[in-house]
């Protein structure tokens, strides 16, 4: 009870109920500023500073009562917008990290590895799709059964860097496939060596040396920098095609598949034949297709791009024909140099032959 100014005695209201009359505890009347008299439940609990909320009721702390569990606390300010570790408002701290709930916000992409998503989107189905292809079907598309098939090339190992699907390919079609060379690849003095070597890879490709020829002429060397006679070389080509009966022509074509001039010579000369009309009746021209650098060095990836594109014969090596392409190739030791080791590898040349006719 508590006297008025005019002496008479009125009740104390407490802020949590009814007017409560007695002492108050610990000596301390009711409704005091320090509030520590009041029930635990009627006391005012903190605010977060500048959000203007109070606080949850201490009763579920870990603490007894005696604090809240800071993770809880620092969650629950994150949560009313105050900055903190987190910063920012309630729905963006709440997923900013370790220190909020929620998962971290997702890196960006580095923007290198922007141009290289397709790419690397699209791998899984090139490798899926060329393995099918080859395991499905190692062989031509476009070339009938039968007849005589010759195998044009500027130098020993060209049959087996280039030619090796389209030799494989002709003798499985059964077109019984020959070699003519011409040259024996004497640049650094190597001819007889690499004649033999060339004997040793058509008999790997299961071609018998009475169908390898080489035309080891003077005006024919084995130079990058110097371009064949198109008359003289034309008039050898011919001479062979008229004595072997050949109804099928198979050299580079324009590009020569390396750029190298003695290839590009090569076509030269049958392109000559062919328009002159001077080629047996019935005889056809089939030329290697040069493709860029990138699907030069693609390996077996670049089936499935030789399958989608327009060809006229098409030649694709299982993975067992293509290790036999392999050793053909490692039978010419004398250029087995670091580069063409890497060639092994990587080329395109060695599982799919694509071809136009002329």
């Amino acid at each position: 009870m508590r006297r008025s100014p005019g002496g008479t005695a009125r009740a104390q209201r407490t802020p949590s109920g009814p007017a409560r009359a007695g002492p108050a505890p610990h000596g301390r009347p009711w409704g005091s500023r320090s509030g520590t008299n009041l029930p635990r439940t009627a006391r005012p609990g903190p605010r977060f500073r500048g959000s203007g909320r109070a606080a949850p009721p201490r009763g579920g702390d870990r603490g007894g009562g005696r604090g809240w569990d800071p993770f809880v606390r620092r969650n629950l300010r994150a949560a009313a917008g105050v900055s903190g570790r987190c910063g920012g408002g309630g729905a963006v701290a709440m997923a900013a990290g370790p220190w909020c709930w929620g998962p971290p916000p997702l890196l960006p992409l580095p923007p290198v590895l922007l141009p290289v998503l397709p790419v690397l989107l699209l791998l899984p189905v090139l490798l899926g799709g060329a393995r099918r292809l080859r395991r499905g079907r190692a062989g031509c598309r476009g070339c009938a059964r039968g007849g005589r098939a010759l195998v044009l090339t500027a130098h020993p190992d060209d049959e087996a860097m280039f030619f090796a699907p389209a030799l494989l390919g002709l003798r499985s079609a059964g077109a019984a496939p020959a070699v003519l060379c011409c040259s024996a690849g004497n640049y650094y003095n190597q001819g007889e060596i690499r004649k033999k070597e060339l004997e040793q890879s058509c008999c790997v490709l299961g071609i018998p040396a009475s169908d390898v020829t080489v035309i080891d002429h003077r005006d024919l060397p084995d130079d990058p920098a110097v371009e064949w006679d198109t008359q003289l070389l034309a008039t050898l080509v011919l001479k062979h095609i008229e004595a072997k009966n050949i109804n099928l022509v198979v050299t580079f074509d324009a590009g020569g598949v390396s750029g190298h001039a003695n290839h590009i010579s090569l076509h030269s000369a049958v392109r000559y034949l062919h328009s002159e009309g001077k080629l047996p009746e019935g005889c056809r021209v089939l030329v290697l297709e040069s493709v860029n650098l990138c699907r030069k060095y693609i390996s077996f990836l670049d089936v499935l791009i030789s399958c989608l594109l327009p060809t006229d014969a098409l030649f694709i090596l299982t993975e067992e024909e293509t290790e036999q392409a392999k050793r053909a190739m490692q039978c010419h030791r004398s250029q087995l140099l670091w580069f063409r080791r890497l060639y092994l590898l990587f080329s395109r040349y060695l599982v799919v032959n694509s071809l136009r006719l002329l």
